[in-house]
């Protein structure tokens, strides 16, 4: 997990942060990034909550939902979640480090 955030609620410790195996649940689960914007009382929800399930997978969706209204800096919140749900796939997507070892260069061709 890379960006995290750390908070206290009602007495309990909480951080919030990607990895690969929550942004994969969001997306079985159907949320998709590009609806945000379109879908905004679904998914922004869906991308909140789907910041606790690496540390509080058993976290219900009553519960963060409670949580959010509370949150100050809404904004800065919203730009968090957006960055850190895009860690995890810009880790996947980008290039390796051209001097690291062990790197797959490989070829195409016409036929199988």
């Amino acid at each position: 997990m890379g960006k995290k955030i750390e908070f206290n609620f009602e007495g309990k410790d909480y951080t919030l942060g990607f990895t690969k195996d929550t942004v994969a649940t969001l997306d079985r689960r159907g949320f998709k990034i590009s609806e945000l914007n379109d879908k905004s009382m679904t998914m922004l929800p869906m991308l909140f909550h789907g910041a606790f399930l690496a540390r509080h997978p058993k976290i219900s969706q009553d519960l963060t939902d409670r949580m959010l209204p509370k949150f100050k800096r809404k904004q800065d919140l919203w730009r968090w979640l957006g960055e850190a749900y895009s860690e995890p796939i810009l880790a996947l997507t980008d290039e390796p480090d051209e001097d690291s070892e062990g790197n797959i260069d490989w070829t195409e061709s016409e036929s199988y």
